[in-house]
């Protein structure tokens, strides 16, 4: 080789190595520049490959998971998110996505839970950016205000809404049922204060709450100073006992010493529908309430016939008459006759409330035509009650739901109704003397195409011979509109004599 050639190999090797030295600087200054984008970030950001490892971890994922600064070298992805997601982690990474955002829980050093939002993305083909965005505070934020929806904010036991829940899950096991009402209670906060009050609740709470401290048993306030015990079916008088028990020292509070007794009503029951275990719980709370103070009694048979009786001796009931307009000539064509009451939930408590109303409309109903809603028509019951009155049977309408006891019915000779009617009961119209149809509450906000086929549909029902009832109709600008949808008749308005 020539001393030139020499030179000039030298002179390239230096200007390679300076390339190199400079290409390297640079990268190093892009590292350093990324380095410090990432821990700019508010998000935790990691980089990793194919096999899971961090390429590049930014300052919040190790504060978030509480590393320090080396630790996560000689771990991977999969080591900080829960086992059972680990698996589809692998796959996800060792696969084709491109794209995932989810909800993700990574697991802390300490082994603390944190609840993230993820978004991975793929930026190269063998590497991936995952961002994690803390959702912790606001988790911890629903958790609390999940927790205040099913939960008494004074004594921190499940409310109504919970109880009911949990009762609804345990009833297939047999279950015993408890409403507690504190005796004197609205006295007792009028001469001692409503501070004194709440403290003697919350000693109310954690004594009946240590009373039945066991698996499947729960307890809740319903109220002010009603409680109740849920539990696995129980002799009622060792339940009962047991809360008693539990009441009887006296409690002291702010230099007073207060004695708490109760009233309870029991109920031992299994397959029965939650609302119906609660309402014959109110029903032997009610009956202990007539005991006197501290009293307890068993629901039984007897007593929803009891409550009908005490409803209807106190004179509280009454029927209203709803009136019932044609809508060519707007003229009153009849009434619709409904439940009133100075408390609308003593209805509850009444048994055949729906025999009652009828017996009612037979004896002392308007002359024009009366409709009465019967959801569960028992023909041989309303024939009796029908049997002998002197209300003419073609001025008693029965609004009832399609089914087989419309055959029955029409043997009686009273005017039928068919309630919440449907294009499924256009059958019966054929095979039965139909007077009138009451449209289903769903067809009452009618969108596009069943406005176009309500019309067709209507003047099927009326070439049978019945009309077209709507009710529940605000104002006769809306009655208005189902005229010209072919409607007869309507109610309007709150109901009234």
């Amino acid at each position: 080789m020539s001393r030139r050639e020499h030179d000039r190999n030298v002179r390239t090797a230096v200007a390679t190595e300076a390339a190199l030295g400079d290409v390297q600087r640079q990268l190093g200054e892009v590292s350093a520049e990324l380095e410090h984008v990432l821990d700019g970030c508010v998000s935790a950001v990691v980089l990793v490959d194919r096999d899971g490892r961090f390429l590049r971890v930014n300052e919040v994922f190790r504060a978030v998971l509480g590393y320090e600064r080396g630790e996560l070298a000689d771990r991977t992805l999969f080591d900080v998110v829960l086992p059972a997601d680990a698996g589809l982690f692998r796959s996800l990474v060792a696969g084709s996505t491109r794209r995932l955002e989810r909800p993700q829980q990574l697991v802390g050093k300490d082994g603390e839970i944190v609840w993230t939002r993820m978004t991975l993305t793929r930026a190269q083909p063998d590497a991936y950016v995952v961002v994690f965005e803390d959702r912790s505070e606001l988790r911890l934020l629903q958790d609390r205000m999940a927790h205040m929806a099913l939960h008494d904010m004074l004594t921190g036991l499940p409310n109504r809404q919970y109880f009911t829940s949990t009762l609804e899950t345990e009833l297939h096991r047999g279950v015993t049922v408890c409403h507690l009402d504190l005796d004197g209670f609205t006295a007792l906060t009028g001469r001692l204060g409503r501070r004194t009050g709440d403290a003697v609740l919350m000693h109310v709470a954690q004594r009946l709450r240590a009373a039945v401290a066991a698996e499947h048993t729960m307890v809740a306030r319903f109220g002010a100073d009603d409680f109740a015990v849920l539990m696995p079916l129980t002799q009622p008088e060792m339940i009962v006992r047991h809360l008693r028990d539990a009441l009887r020292p006296p409690i002291e509070v702010s230099g007073h010493e207060v004695v708490v007794t109760a009233a309870i009503g029991v109920v031992s029951t299994t397959g029965a529908s939650p609302a119906a275990v609660l309402d014959a719980a109110e029903l032997a709370l009610t009956r202990a309430r007539g005991l006197g103070p501290g009293r307890w009694w068993l629901f039984g048979p007897d007593d929803r016939e009891h409550a009908t009786a005490e409803v209807l001796r106190a004179g509280r009931t009454a029927v209203a008459y709803r009136p019932l307009h044609e809508l060519r000539g707007r003229q009153p064509v009849g009434y619709d006759a409904v439940l009133a009451s100075a408390e609308s939930s003593e209805w509850d408590r009444v048994q055949d409330v729906e025999n009652w109303l009828l017996r009612e409309v037979c004896a002392a109903g308007p002359d024009l035509p009366v409709h009465v809603a019967v959801p569960a028509p028992d023909p041989v019951e309303i024939e009796r009650i029908t049997t002998g009155t002197s209300r003419r049977l073609d001025r008693l309408y029965l609004s009832v739901p399609a089914g087989d006891w419309l055959m029955s019915l029409a043997d009686i000779g009273v005017g039928i109704e068919i309630r919440d009617f449907g294009l499924a009961d256009i059958a019966f119209l054929e095979a039965l003397p139909i007077s009138a149809v009451r449209l289903d509450r769903r067809l009452r906000q009618p969108g596009l195409l069943t406005c176009r086929a309500l019309p067709h549909v209507l003047d099927v029902v009326r070439s049978a011979g019945a009309s077209v009832i709507v009710d529940g109709l605000a104002t006769w600008h809306d009655a208005e509109r189902w005229q010209e949808l072919g409607a007869d008749i309507v109610a309007v308005g709150r109901p009234g004599r």
